[in-house]
């Protein structure tokens, strides 16, 4: 092949190499952009469930409270009484609801009027305005009323639908479990979209009474994560919540309930959490969608839903396409540059390379008389220099040919054969001599990239699990927030009881009777409000609790102190069971949602160790057989000594691995999980780690039933 096609193909590859290097890093940035997204959106999403599900229920439990209050009690068993004793109970209520529903909605009879003003009325009314000026929240209920144990209301805080409870599902459902929580749905009473909470009523001997209902205010609800919901204004998203069955139960501002079982999204929806790309539900388009399953800790009916965040993709990879844009112009610019380049270089070689062998050949030929120029001054112009030299000489030579040619030949051969030598001798010194620098250069860089390899295994495992140990944290911190706020409550409620108290001091010591009747009053109020003995045994649990969650916090944050330092390299006793404990832990958010896991700690002599080394392997198997259950299964830690060894298993019921690769696993960059999901690095520096404080890594796996690794270290001394 000529030279200017070789340089041709030259070029063309270089081109080819930056269009793909482009591409590749479109392709990076827009999978990087994806993941970063998708583990935002999902963590916001749970945010903003466990803040709307910690509403729902301490809502709920502040209307439980009111269920031991005497009036209450007292109003049900003279209602429940005076129904027990009619002759026809159920053509009462009947009647009672005709003329009820005939009034209309805008009409109050003057028998509702009665209910809406009755003594328990005003308590129920009261018991919302305390917990809106207590957490500072408007409208959070929609309305509130009480049944009999016949179904009919005996109070109301506002005008109802109708009068007859007890042939309502949610009611049914009151009387059997003892509470219902009915799904997002339009009240018609309240004319309100909104949530109902039906809770049981029971007598001192535990029997039916009655049935309390709460209709809370969806749109208070909604409020509590309003705040969340602003920091996603900026990118276009819109957040909508369904049921499993795929019924819309809210969307930016609720609507009447839809079905999207059809709907290509919903089809994607799997486990608990996750992301994808699909054509768009609120928005026009293609969407990228990140959702989130409620954990619904209470088992209630109805409060198990997904939350789902949708993002207009044009808008979110935006930035991307730009970037994308800005690279194809500069790769155009590049390339037209090479051509331009490959036409000048190729006219500067093959010019005095065309010129020097078109002499060649007419020499050849005899004709010595054959212009030949130099027209560069670079290598091949001293080469055309110097054979133009030679022609001369040969010109001017008085020796005959005969000898000449012998004499040119013999020198030419001597001078090839030194050259040759010399150029091997030099070549072979300077190969040596690079290659010790470079041999003494990678053993460097050798050790510093293991030891980076090692720290970044450990930042991404710690990176992965970062979402999981927010939300471990987040738990313990919100209940004792929550402890606190009723800490606040009670404080108030126990100063004003006191104050009480020392007024009545002040008005025995003084004989002042009408102050000490007034300050005795205040007192009998004050113990018909509160239960003093239940207080004090809440505030006991209350700091159990909440001296509980702090310190689940301390534990997590110290294991993965501990775990996270950098590495410093030293050696020392390490007890093998209280590694594990630590690394469970950190990892145990990640694992709890699909794995049911066991530990048999054994008796182990302490391991001569790098704790932060072993620690790195333990996550790496835990993980990995995390990884390797799709849906639900079991995962066994064991710990044992035999001999002189400690012995560490980590077994899992997942996939297992095939034969083929089950001699693979330990080589560097071979994985089987999907592009993205792992670098192949985990199991290698496993092995490395293991080999290096004089151990070993064993693995045993069969496919459909799961995998076994065992580690096995020497015990100390």
């Amino acid at each position: 092949m000529k030279l200017i096609p070789k340089l041709g193909l030259g070029f063309l590859a270089l081109v080819l190499s930056i269009w793909l290097f482009g591409s590749l890093t479109i392709k990076t940035s827009i999978d990087a952009l994806s993941r970063a997204l998708s583990e935002h959106a999902v963590t916001l999403n749970m945010e903003s469930l466990d803040i709307l599900e910690r509403d729902i229920f301490r809502k709920i439990n502040h209307f439980r409270e009111f269920l031991l209050n005497p009036e209450l009690r007292k109003a049900l068993s003279l209602s429940n009484q005076e129904f027990g004793e009619m002759k026809d109970v159920q053509a009462y209520i009947n009647e009672k609801d005709r003329e009820w529903r005939s009034a209309g909605k805008k009409i109050i009879t003057p028998f509702e009027a009665s209910l809406i003003d009755a003594p328990v009325s005003r308590l129920l009314r009261d018991k919302m305005v305390r917990y809106e000026e207590v957490y500072g929240e408007k409208n959070a209920f929609a309305e509130v009323f009480v049944t009999n144990q016949f179904g009919g209301n005996i109070a109301q805080t506002g005008k109802t639908t109708d009068y007859r409870q007890d042939d309502e599902l949610w009611w049914q459902e009151a009387e059997k479990s003892g509470i219902v929580i009915e799904g997002m749905d339009f009240d018609e009473s309240s004319e309100t979209t909104a949530l109902s909470v039906g809770i049981r009523a029971q007598d001192d001997e535990g029997r039916f009474a009655g049935v309390i209902k709460v209709v809370l205010n969806i749109q208070g609800l909604l409020n509590s994560v309003k705040e969340l919901e602003l920091r996603e204004s900026s990118q276009g998203a819109k957040r909508f919540m369904i049921d499993p069955k795929g019924e819309v139960e809210y969307a930016d501002v609720l609507t009447d309930a839809r079905n999207v079982r059809g709907r290509g999204f919903f089809k994607k929806i799997k486990g608990a959490k996750g992301y994808f790309t699909a054509p768009g539900y609120l928005h026009s388009g293609r969407s990228f969608f990140a959702y989130t399953l409620s954990e619904d800790r209470q088992n209630f009916k109805n409060l198990g839903w997904y939350l789902i965040t949708e993002y207009p993709e044009e808008k979110i990879f935006e930035p991307v396409r730009k970037l994308r844009l800005r690279l194809l112009i500069a790769l155009a610019f590049l390339s037209v540059m090479a051509v331009m380049i490959a036409l000048v270089l190729s006219r500067a070689i093959t010019f005095p390379l065309g010129n020097l062998r078109d002499a060649v050949t007419e020499f050849g030929k005899g004709n010595f008389d054959f212009p030949l120029r130099v027209v560069t001054k670079d290598e091949i112009g001293q080469v055309t220099a110097a054979f133009k030299k030679m022609i001369l000489d040969l010109r001017r030579s008085t020796t005959s040919i005969e000898s000449l040619n012998r004499e040119i030949e013999k020198r030419a051969k001597t001078e090839a054969e030194l050259k040759d030598l010399h150029e091997k001798h030099v070549a072979s010194h300077r190969a040596v001599k690079n290659m010790l620098y470079d041999l003494t250069e990678a053993h460097e860089k050798l050790k510093k990239a293991q030891k980076q390899i090692i720290q970044s295994e450990k930042l991404a495992a710690i990176g992965q699990l970062a979402a999981g140990i927010a939300h471990e944290i987040n738990n313990p911190v919100s209940f004792v927030n929550s402890n606190l706020a009723t800490l606040r409550k009670y404080d108030d409620a126990l100063t004003e009881l006191l104050g009480s108290y020392e007024d009545l001091k002040v008005a025995v010591e003084s004989q002042e009777t009408q102050k000490a009747r007034e300050a005795l009053s205040r007192i009998a109020k004050w113990k018909e409000q509160w239960d003093l003995k239940a207080m004090m045994t809440d505030l006991r649990e209350i700091l159990q609790e909440s001296q509980i969650g702090v310190d689940r916090v301390r534990k997590i944050i110290l294991d993965l102190r501990t775990f996270a330092r950098s590495d410093k390299g030293t050696v020392g006793k390490e007890d093998l069971n209280q590694i594990v404990q630590g690394i469970l832990n950190i990892v145990w958010n990640e694992l709890k949602y699909k794995v049911d896991l066991k530990t048999e700690y054994g008796e182990i002599s302490p391991v001569n160790c790098n704790a932060q080394e072993i620690g790195q392997v333990v996550i790496n198997l835990l993980i990995n057989a995390g990884q390797a259950i799709p849906e639900k299964g079991k995962v066994i830690v064991r710990t044992y000594a035999k001999g002189s060894e400690a012995y560490l298993e980590v077994s899992d019921t997942g996939t297992g691995i095939s034969p083929e690769n089950l001699e693979k696993i330990f080589d560097p960059f071979f994985t089987t999980k999907e592009p993205g999901k792992g670098t192949g690095l985990g199991l290698s520096i496993c092995y490395d780690l293991i080999q290096r404080h004089g151990g070993r890594i064993e693995v045993e796996s069969e496919v459909g039933k799961g995998t076994k690794f065992t580690v096995v270290l020497p015990v100390a001394g």
